[in-house]
């Protein structure tokens, strides 16, 4: 990955649609970052650069790698010219289907107010990084701004999908896989469904300040700071620690947000990415 990188600081365009044929290449490209294709210098992405994006429908680069290499620069900033790609997904219940362990206000504001903000900031930063004649110290700001937010997206996916209606109230909710090959990966490292409920909750009590529990393919368990995306992890599982996704209900009561979320993790989302 650092070599493709470097080769795409100082690559030409043609030599970048051999580049392309490679999965990181299109990956960087998919996202929109053509600009830094143009310039002497190239900001690495943490968030941006994972090839678990694949997942999500960005910015198709099928026009940028049939283009001709001895276009304009006017006439490619018009090829490049793009639209908002970034769409809110969508949650798969209602603001209140989580009750009583996480409230209705919380879950509505977490996802139409933080999460949309995200998406928001993602799309500014992409369409900034297509102008013309931006400057290296603008960029460098419309990179970063887009990294942060591309993590912001992702993370608030992976955990809205991650969450149900709970058993009590007939929803999937809090119901551990009894049989399988996730049920025995997990009973083989961490003895059962609660001594792996035990470990995600001391994960998410060690994050300092704001952040993220991770629970990955593997089955290790891993914490970000902030809207981190995890590198050369897929996560299967991601608990958000940011007091916004708690703090209406539970103010500074972090451990009893981790207690009760369980009731709510809908294992067999969970487990149908870790067959995946």
């Amino acid at each position: 990955m650092l070599e493709l990188l470097e080769l795409l600081k100082t690559a030409e365009i043609s030599t970048v649609q051999d580049v392309a044929k490679t999965a990181y290449a299109v990956e960087i490209l998919d996202l929109g970052l053509k600009y830094s294709l143009k310039k002497p210098s190239f900001c690495g992405f943490k968030n941006a650069s994972d090839l678990y994006l694949s997942s999500f429908s960005f910015l198709s680069c099928s026009s940028f790698l049939n283009s001709s290499s001895n276009k304009s620069s006017k006439t490619q900033n018009q090829d490049y010219r793009m639209q908002e790609p970034y769409k809110l997904f969508e949650l798969k219940y209602s603001y209140d289907a989580l009750e009583p362990y996480i409230d209705a206000k919380t879950v509505e504001l977490h996802y139409s107010k933080h999460t949309k903000t995200y998406v928001d900031k993602a799309n500014e930063a992409l369409i900034g990084l297509q102008k013309p004649n931006i400057t290296e110290a603008q960029a460098y700001e419309l990179s970063k701004q887009l990294d942060d937010n591309v993590g912001g997206v992702l993370t608030h996916q992976l955990y809205f999908n991650c969450l149900a209606k709970s058993k009590e109230k007939g929803g999937t909710g809090g119901v551990y896989p009894t049989s399988g090959a996730f049920y025995e990966a997990v009973k083989a490292r961490y003895g059962s469904f609660d001594g792996l409920k035990e470990a995600l909750k001391k994960g998410g009590l060690s994050r300092f300040g704001s952040g993220w529990v991770f629970l990955h393919q593997d089955l290790s368990i891993t914490t970000a700071p902030n809207q981190e995306w995890p590198r050369g992890k897929k996560p299967i599982l991601g608990i958000d620690v940011w007091e916004h996704a708690y703090y209406l209900k539970y103010q500074n009561r972090r451990v009893e947000y981790l207690d009760n979320i369980f009731y709510v993790i809908d294992w067999n989302y969970v487990e149908s990415l870790f067959k995946s």
